[in-house]
């Protein structure tokens, strides 16, 4: 007879606002990268509904690697199997597709946007976490956008992540433990609980995104990543909101309904060879 085995508990990690991700199939790591510096947003780690104060303690140039992980107790051993969540064919433009697909979010690397490795000034991401399990997919997704570049009129686009989601499974004798890399400073842990749901929000925001007090302007946050890429304005990308192309997706963000949304979503590098700095 098979033993039994009780259930796992799950840990899921969002991602929202200004950040970079990129996965390392060869690693299985999913990177995150910070972007700092940007007027109007704040970085927080909220964990089962707290904020951790003073996160910022946890920065610096020296401390700018961050490491969740998933480690058996007993055996001393960390878990590698990070992965991405993805199925069959993918239309943008589908309100009915699977909203969970990691395809949602804007990879600028794809052929929807430039469709090659760009160059990126280093420095500006702190911290980068890498997550060392877990499977990466789209939370939630914007209303229907149009895209343009530089000076060209904006054309259908389609849907987008606005949030992006890790989630983890942790096994008895695990435990999940997010640290600084090089000091193993704990920056919060959770204890295997059969069947318990953990959940940790990482974000990059304006202090009152969707809460109806912020103020939507006809730029999207979006344009905050260039200051990463050295791109003339005349290949840069924007989006708009465009609602009356496109319905509603399923997994509309509810945060989304009102007002207008800041469109301030991670962004992912699919073709970067070399990790985040």
């Amino acid at each position: 007879m098979e033993e039994s085995r009780n259930a796992d508990a799950l840990l899921t990690v969002t991602l929202h606002g200004l950040m970079v991700i990129r996965f390392d199939e060869g690693q299985r790591l999913i990177e995150v990268g910070i972007l700092q510096g940007i007027p109007g947003h704040e970085f927080e780690v909220v964990t089962s509904g707290h904020t951790i104060p003073d996160v910022k303690t946890y920065l610096g140039d020296a401390h700018k690697v961050w490491r969740l992980e998933v480690a058996n107790i007993k055996m001393s051993s960390v878990r590698e199997d990070a992965g991405l969540f993805y199925t069959g064919s993918f239309d943008r433009r589908n309100p009915k597709g699977n909203g969970s697909d990691y395809r949602w979010t804007t990879d600028l690397e794809s052929d929807e946007f430039y469709g090659r490795e760009i160059e990126m000034y280093s420095g500006m991401l702190n911290p980068i976490i890498h997550i060392t399990s877990g499977t990466l997919s789209t939370q939630c997704q914007t209303f229907f956008l149009d895209k343009k570049q530089g000076s060209d009129s904006f054309q259908p686009f389609g849907y987008v992540a606005e949030i992006m989601a890790v989630t983890i499974p942790i096994r008895e004798e695990e435990q999940a433990v997010m640290k600084v890399a090089d000091t193993g400073r704990e920056i919060f842990r959770f204890d295997y609980n059969s069947g318990t749901k953990f959940n940790v929000e990482i974000n990059n925001l304006p202090p009152h995104h969707g809460d109806g007090m912020g103020h939507p302007s006809e730029a999207t946050h979006f344009q905050n990543y260039y200051l990463l890429f050295p791109n003339h304005p005349s290949q840069r990308f924007e989006f708009k909101n465009d609602r009356e192309t496109g319905e509603d997706p399923i997994y509309m963000c509810p945060t989304l309904k009102t007002p207008d949304p800041f469109i301030c979503g991670s962004t992912f590098l699919g073709k970067r060879k070399t990790p985040l700095d």
